[in-house]
């Protein structure tokens, strides 16, 4: 079960990352926001949905 939990995150983190790679961010925070998820994996994937690049909702942009 945990081999199949591991396997889940890893995947998810590959697709943020890729979304992250297309997005219109700068450089400098793309590299952030990738060394962020895959080195937290379940934390940076849970922040990038929340307050991650091109969310319209936030007062600030990231």
């Amino acid at each position: 079960m945990l081999h199949l939990f591991s396997f889940i995150l890893f995947l998810i983190s590959l697709f943020i990352a890729y979304r992250i790679i297309k997005s219109d961010t700068e450089a400098k925070l793309k590299v952030l926001w990738i060394a962020l998820v895959l080195l937290l994996p379940l934390i940076g994937s849970i922040v990038w949905y929340l307050i991650g690049p091109g969310n319209k909702e936030l007062p600030f942009n990231l």
